[in-house]
């Protein structure tokens, strides 16, 4: 199954952090034996609507090929705990 994540990191966490938290993303996908197939960072954009004060975010997406169901599970659990994170969407592809 392909999936893809798409994260809004605060604007004002530093590129370390921003680093930091795409590692651990990378690091749940890994632990569960997923392939990422593409990542990209969207850069620093401008949101639609304030989200918890902050008017810009950084964007990331990420697309990964899982045969593990609760994958997608474990990345909303570390989107949730993580406050650097101001939104998050995972979705689950068509074949």
């Amino acid at each position: 199954m392909n999936y893809e994540t798409i994260f809004i990191v605060q604007p004002d966490a530093n590129q370390e952090r921003q680093d930091e938290i795409l590692k651990e993303v990378k690091g749940i996908l890994s632990e569960k034996k997923t392939a990422v197939l593409s990542e990209q960072n969207w850069g620093k954009k401008t949101l639609a609507y304030e989200i918890k004060k902050n008017k810009e975010g950084f964007y990331y997406y990420v697309k990964f090929s899982s045969l593990v169901a609760e994958v997608p599970n474990n990345l909303s659990l570390f989107y949730r705990r993580t406050d650097a994170i101001l939104r998050f969407m995972t979705l689950k592809l068509d074949d």
